[in-house]
């Protein structure tokens, strides 16, 4: 084996050993997930009683794990949480920080699917538009499931 293979391989073996083999399949589907964020959201999912998959799905559609990124109606952070659902807690720039994101995000669509009774559609509904939010971002969601079936 040459070198530079020997060396990744176990580099490979290291990280799926380490983190398990679910972390390491994440990994090769979500470039961004970092050991801090994929710590973070599995801890706020086993808080929420979110299976992980649909979080680290949510963020992939939201911000590609971008924790700065800003939409244009102003959500913050990796899971676009609006500040509104955290300015009783703190500046709104905390939305960026992953530990903060992901909680709040995590409690926002931990209601929305209560609100849809564990109907995943229509979480992502509650989630994207509110709970009275009209139609179904198709677009949105379907990207969603396919990252959700493919893990």
């Amino acid at each position: 084996m040459k070198p530079v293979l020997a060396i990744l391989a176990l580099c490979l073996c290291s990280c799926a050993s380490i983190h398990g083999p679910q972390r390491y399949t994440y990994s090769l589907k979500y470039p961004w997930l970092t050991d801090e964020i994929y710590q973070i959201c599995v801890t706020e999912s086993a808080r929420n009683e979110l299976p992980l998959n649909l979080v680290l799905a949510v963020i992939d559609a939201e911000s590609s794990g971008n924790t700065n990124a800003v939409s244009k109606a102003g959500a913050l952070g990796l899971m676009q949480v609006m500040p509104r659902y955290w300015y009783k807690h703190g500046p709104a720039s905390d939305l960026h920080k992953p530990a903060i994101g992901i909680k709040v995000g995590c409690s926002v669509l931990a209601w929305a699917r209560k609100l849809a009774h564990g109907d995943v559609v229509l979480t992502l509904r509650n989630y994207e538009r509110g709970p009275r939010g009209r139609g179904i971002n198709w677009k949105y969601t379907n990207k969603i499931l396919r990252n959700m079936e493919e893990i």
